[in-house]
């Protein structure tokens, strides 16, 4: 078990929140704390960064679709950024990859800017 380190920062109107370590369900409060609070202040368009991330389970999972079932209802987005193959491949086996925006670079996630889902 890993512990989970969490940076987040605004890049041009999307919050950008950078993973390191392990999302599981020893490690999730702090993940679902800060996305819960983006959400309170108004945060619907965000880039999770899972670059340095090792492992998710369900735990974590549930936390990122949760965050993304919020910024969907206020029309925004959360993208992942993927950049180890089991961990795409994970989202790809769950059907996960279609339902998120998935992006191999913040950079590249960023260009893309998911579109936002309309309200209403």
């Amino acid at each position: 078990m890993f512990d989970l380190a969490i940076d987040h920062y605004d890049r041009n109107g999307v919050e950008v929140v950078e993973l390191s370590g392990d999302i599981d369900v020893h490690t999730g409060d702090d993940l679902r704390s800060l996305l819960t609070e983006l959400d309170a202040a108004g945060v619907t368009r965000i880039v999770v960064d899972l670059c340095m991330v090792q492992y998710v389970d369900s735990t974590g999972l549930g936390i990122l679709l949760a965050a993304l079932k919020r910024a969907h209802a206020r029309g925004g987005f959360v993208c992942l950024v993927v950049a180890r193959p089991n961990l795409a491949r994970m989202l790809e086996i769950t059907g996960l990859a279609a339902v998120f925006g998935v992006s191999g670079s913040v950079s590249e996630a960023l260009a893309a800017r998911p579109r936002e889902v309309p309200v209403g």
